[in-house]
């Protein structure tokens, strides 16, 4: 794309140079030379049309690769969210097992603390 774009910069320099020619010339010169200029502006208007089908297929290409590379960080993105999604809901498993065993824990020593208490008292 790099490319096209300084290509068509020369062009335009090219044109420049032309046309600046053209529009220096004295009037019998200009006249006397139209089929000569007009070649030459044909050609300039060829060359332009090539710039332009160069710059659109370059620009074309250049969207194609970053729609590409989009779609790849896209479905890293999704991989990554899935494999996260399977650790939120594994942690989530994890610490309900916990809150009940701690529950459970936290009743025991209870129970035992009561104990305790019952067998001390003279």
């Amino acid at each position: 794309m790099v490319d096209s774009i300084e290509h068509f910069t020369v062009l335009l320099v090219d044109i420049r140079s032309a046309t600046e020619d053209i529009t220096h010339a004295s009037r019998m010169s200009r006249f006397l030379r139209v089929a000569h200029h007009e070649r030459k502006v044909q050609d300039i208007r060829t060359k332009l049309d090539n710039a332009y089908r160069d710059f659109e297929a370059a620009s074309t290409l250049r969207v194609e690769f970053q729609q590409s590379v989009i779609t790849v960080q896209q479905e890293e993105l999704l991989r990554h969210q899935k494999l996260t999604g399977i650790g939120v809901s594994r942690v989530v498993e994890v610490t309900t097992e916990l809150d009940t065993k701690i529950s459970r824990i936290m009743v025991y020593s209870s129970v035992v603390s009561l104990g305790l208490f019952f067998r001390m008292r003279p």
